[in-house]
């Protein structure tokens, strides 16, 4: 999946590349990038960071949602407190 992911973030690069096109969004941030030096990062690494970026977010969410449901699970107390103000609706 990561290669195949890979393969179309560096085509969508290359398109880009080709019709000048510069976005305001991630792919596009990093396709401007420069270093102090002057270098612009390869389209290998421009695709590895994107691809970094959408999997870190991926475990990240996933963590979190394990802990939460945990410690709910381990206290009754807060669930019954979190079930209570979801059913009674926003704050005012």
């Amino acid at each position: 999946a990561r290669r195949r992911l890979g393969m179309i973030l560096s085509k969508l690069i290359e398109e880009r590349k080709m019709k000048g096109e510069v976005r305001d969004d991630l792919l596009g941030n990093l396709m401007n990038y420069k270093a102090p030096n002057g270098e612009s990062l390869s389209v290998e690494e421009i695709a590895d960071n994107v691809i970094g970026v959408l999997f870190a977010a991926q475990d990240t969410t996933a963590s979190a949602l394990t802990w939460l449901l945990k410690y709910l699970y381990e206290n009754p107390k807060i669930q019954d407190f979190v079930r209570v103000r979801t059913h009674a609706g926003p704050v005012p």
